[in-house]
């Protein structure tokens, strides 16, 4: 069916998109900001506030390189000024906001342009992940990762990793100290070999 849409609901449409966005953008599950070229914060959503432990009209009084962990600033800023430039039309970046108290946050930033008609940057999009999650269990990993290498190194029982899909049904691909020892070869010598190498033969056991 067609519809005739007058001046008044071109208006009324405009007004419920734009109301639509800042609901949007205010209830957002991620921090998003819109920054201004030098940095400074223009309009912030509740996320982002709650990311950074600052209330919405603190941070519309900072600019990012104020609560930018200082070993991450030189990376935040090269990219921005690529964006800038124009070399670029987004990136993407791994990064700590510093809280009031201290305390570091790791975020995932995604931060993109929107140029004026010609061509000159009029402000940027930052969208923030907090992956303190993320960090822990990479944290968690790394830290299993150590504590299994030192149990399979200094194990006092022979251990082997062993690649099953080889053509010759298993190859060793690490041995321990241990399991050297019990074979009265370096660790060298067994690496690499086939695991039938190192299994005891019908005559081997008579």
């Amino acid at each position: 069916m067609a519809s005739v849409i007058d001046e008044g609901s071109s208006d009324e449409q405009l007004r419920l998109a734009r109301d639509y966005f800042e609901r949007a953008f205010e209830d957002a599950p991620i921090g998003m900001a819109l920054v201004a070229t030098d940095g400074h914060f223009l309009l912030v959503n509740r996320a982002l506030c709650d990311i950074t432990a600052r209330d919405e009209s603190v941070l519309l009084t900072l600019d990012f390189q104020t609560i930018t962990h200082p070993d991450d600033l030189d990376a935040d800023e090269a990219l921005l000024e690529e964006l800038t430039a124009g070399t670029r039309e987004n990136y993407r970046l791994d990064k700590r906001y510093v809280r009031p108290d201290g305390s570091e946050v790791p975020v995932s930033l995604h931060a993109s342009v929107v140029r004026l008609p010609n061509g000159a940057p009029a402000y940027f999009i930052a969208q923030v992940i907090d992956i303190s999650h993320r960090r822990h269990l990479e944290d968690a990993l790394r830290t299993a990762e150590v504590r299994w290498r030192a149990a399979f190194e200094h194990g006092p029982v022979g251990m082997a990793m062993v690649q099953l899909a080889a053509p010759d049904g298993g190859r060793i691909v690490s041995a321990n100290r241990a399991l050297a020892m019990l074979l009265g070869r370096s660790r060298e010598e067994i690496e690499g070999r086939p695991l039938s190498d190192l299994t005891l033969s019908d005559e081997d056991a008579d």
